[in-house]
Parts: C-alpha cells; structure tokens; sequence
C-alpha cells in the first residue's frame, strides 16, 4: 500500500558529523513562515543577487560600510570612497595603508577613520591625518552622544575624544580602563545608549554620566561573553551579534537585545563546525534588513565559508558565490532605497537585490538538503516526488527558455544519486509542477534539490509516494 509523505525539508540546515546522522543544509536558500491560511506551512526563497553598481576605490572592501551625512562611505583599498543616492562616486582621499581592516565611525560633524597604523577624520570634503600623539594606533572606534571613543589594542585601555563632535581633538588624560574583569579589549560597539567593549573573555558596557572628570562610568552588567574575533561584532536595531567565547573554552554566536538579554543564536551542529576553522580570529560580520527578515552575515575568510542567521525565523543558511566557496560581499550599506555591498577582493560596488537572479555574472546555485526519511528499519520505495515550485516565472535575461530544477537522493549525505531534471514552466506556464518517478529504494534517504536558473525560485512542501517493505 502506498503512502504520502510530507519530505521533511524543515529543520536545522547545518549538516551534523556524520552526515549519516544529518546531511540537512540549506544554500542561498532561506526559509519564511507565510501567514495563516497560506498553501504551505514554510516556504524557501532565494537569496537576493548582486548587480554590477559602480568601481570605487584601488581594491576590495577593508571597512564595513557607513552612513554619513546622507552618503555611503567604503574604505576600498587605499582609498575613503563615498557614494551619494545619484550613484555618485567620489575619492575621498588616500590613507597610508592598503590593507589590514578599518574601522570607522560617524558623527554629526566628523566620520571617524582608523587602519590601526594612523587615525583620520573628514567633513565629508576632505581626509585629514589626526595628527595628535595622543591618539592611539587602533582599528576600533565608535561614537556615542558626541563623544568619540576608541580602543588602545593590546591593553584593557580605551580613549576619547576631548572636544564634543570632534575627531580631531584627543588628550593623553582623557582615557579609561573596562576594569571590571582582567581581559584585553578587542573592540568597541555604541548600543543602547552606551558603548560596550568585548574583551577576550566578558563584554563591559559604559555609560556617559555627565561628569567633566569621569565622564564614563561603568552599567551594571558584565557578560561573561568574550569574542574570539574582533570583527564579527556586528550590530543592528535588535542588538547586537558576536562570536563569542569564554574562560572555559568553545565557541557560539550570541546576541545581546538592545534590552540587555543575551541569548545563543548557534545550534549545536554549527558550534562543532567552528572548532574545525582555522581563521577564527579574522571572521567578519555585518547586519542587513530586507523583506522583513533581518540578517547576520559571519563569513570566515580564509576557511572560505559564509554563515548566515535570520532574526525573523531564527534559522542559518550558507551563502556562496561562484568557485569562491564564501560570499563574495565583505561590506553593506543601505542608502536611497539601495543594498548596496562591497566585495572582499575588487573595487566593485554591488548593488543587492530580490529581483536579481545572479551573483553579478555568475549563477547563483540554491540547494536544499532534507532531513533523512525512514521507517523504523523498513526498506522504502520511491515511486514519485511531487515538488511544487514557484512555476511559470520565466528567465528575465530569456524569457523563452524553459528553467529546470535538479532533484538528487543519498543514503548517508555523501554520496548522491539521481540528477534528474524537470522543466519548472517556461513564462506563464504557472501549471507546472515538477515529478520525479521510479527513485528506487533505501532504509533511510535524504533529497536534495538543486537549481540555479536566472528566475526566481521559490519551493513549497514537498511529498513523496512511497511504499514500506519488510525490516
């Protein structure tokens, strides 16, 4: 007798080790929870493309991107680039170094530069050297109620700015020490009206309390939360996110609500892969917003992986680019309707949309892995897969060619059969739906799905006839 099954697409999407146990994964893919009363219970949509924007800069992106005074600003190379909402591209001026990262902040009067060998600062017309002593070599600032502050790498020291809403001005007087645990700074965020310092083991957070000889006083909590990478403390309007670590070992990515409660945003799975990455200290991060889901994008450079958490569902993906492994964007900014992007090694500015189905000129490929189906033991037989789909969208480059989807099968996550392919409708062809007949049979079985058409791709709940043998 024959039975339907639901083919459990849902689930963790980080493959466990083995693979025999979970070969879930879930690739330029992610998932969304439509409203009540909708076809299916959890869809899976594409992730946005990048489009070729404007050259800026000598090389690829060393410093996130920031909003000032109503421009995006990029260190791109050697050089502080800014692009307005026209698309405008301009050079801001030239720093000292052309590589290692940058950190900026911006002001109401000044954006803030440092590439951890000299400071600098612009109105928005000019770059001009810090030429005060007493500013620290730093990577690291931030600015909070007009005060710049920024860290003394190597020491649990930090730094502000002596003159209100000035870059410029610093004192060898004016600095602190986050004392409340013995652990080195390794960078600063402003959030939730202070500035936390995440050290190597605990995270501080410092307030402005008004006063000319103290100006800074310590909030009440301390979290026990270090980070193991600098760079991959990211905030948003919800918080802020980190790799963190702790006296006792391990990693996990956590997150700190603008309330002040932290919570894990890593599954297990994901914990035991970052033990096998080599490059944890250099991990980057950044946060975007679309489509009303919220993103922390944490890729490893070197290991050339791109994890990716969404805020809305609480669910990670992986995020790849064409033979590179990871994605290819280091930097985001949002200015005049645009995502805007930077990538990791040219001087391109992309520009990141839903409505574009490629990785500039590369196909983007999407892969869902399920979770394994079984029976107790039982051998099961495939006769058909039912695979609704996002049908009759068409190719936007050629609307007359007829996309297709890929559907592979494995009994341990590591070895795949099948590649068969099925037409998901030419444009306006929005009957189709793809079937897959005569897969064979297994104990247990893992689908994955795999398309990497210019169009956009959506799946729905899947289902799979199926009928159960003997042990």
């Amino acid at each position: 007798m024959d039975t339907r099954l639901e083919i459990p697409f849902a689930g963790d999407y980080v493959a466990s080790d083995p693979k025999t146990l979970s070969a879930q994964r879930l690739v330029n893919m992610y998932p969304e929870i439509p409203g009540q009363g909708a076809f299916s219970p959890i869809v899976f949509r594409t992730v946005p493309g990048l489009a070729t924007y404007k050259t800026a800069g000598t090389a690829g992106a060393r410093s996130d991107g920031v909003r000032f005074k109503d421009k995006a600003y990029f260190v791109m190379g050697s050089s502080l680039v800014s692009i307005d909402a026209t698309g405008t591209v301009t050079t801001v001026g030239t720093l000292s170094t052309s590589t290692g990262w940058c950190g900026m902040a911006a002001g109401r009067v000044h954006l803030l530069i440092a590439d951890g060998a000299k400071g600098y600062y612009t109105d928005g017309v000019t770059l001009t050297t810090i030429g005060d002593a007493d500013f620290p070599a730093t990577r690291h600032v931030a600015w909070l109620k007009g005060v710049f502050v920024c860290v003394k790498e190597g020491t649990d020291q930090f730094y502000y700015g002596d003159v209100a809403d000035s870059a410029a001005s610093w004192t060898e007087l004016a600095w602190a020490t986050a004392e409340r645990k013995p652990d080195k700074i390794l960078t600063v965020k402003s959030f939730a009206n202070a500035v936390w310092f995440f050290g190597e083991a605990t995270v501080e957070g410092y307030y402005l309390s008004g006063s000319l000889q103290y100006p800074f006083e310590p909030a009440n909590a301390v979290m026990d939360y270090g980070t193991a990478a600098a760079l991959s403390v990211a905030d948003c309007s919800m918080g802020v996110a980190w790799l963190a670590t702790t006296e006792k070992g391990g990693y996990a990515i956590m997150m700190a609500s603008m309330g002040g409660q932290v919570q894990r945003l890593s599954t297990e799975n994901l914990e035991r892969k970052l033990l096998d990455y080599t490059d944890i200290a250099a991990a980057q991060a950044f946060f975007y917003s679309d489509g009303g889901h919220t993103f922390y994008v944490l890729t490893f450079p070197t290991s050339l992986v791109t994890w990716v958490y969404d805020l809305t569902t609480r669910i990670w993906h992986e995020r790849t680019s064409a033979l590179l492994g990871r994605w290819r964007a280091a930097a985001y900014c949002f200015l005049g309707g645009k995502h805007l992007v930077a990538d990791y090694t040219d001087p391109q500015i992309y520009e990141m949309s839903s409505s574009t189905y490629k990785d500039v000129s590369d196909p983007i490929r999407r892969e869902i892995v399920s979770q394994y189906m079984s029976q107790n033991g039982r051998r099961l037989s495939h006769h058909k897969i039912t695979l609704p789909v996002s049908a009759g969208v068409g190719n936007t480059n050629d609307p007359g060619s007829d996309p297709e989807v890929m559907l592979e099968w494995s009994s341990d996550g590591m070895a795949w059969r099948g590649g068969m392919t099925r037409s998901i409708g030419k444009k306006g062809e929005t009957w189709v739906t793809p079937k897959f007949y005569k897969l064979g049979s297994d104990v247990k079985r893992c689908y994955r799905v795999v398309n990497s058409s210019q169009t956009d791709f959506v799946v729905y709940k899947a289902y799979a006839d199926i009928s159960v043998g003997a042990y």
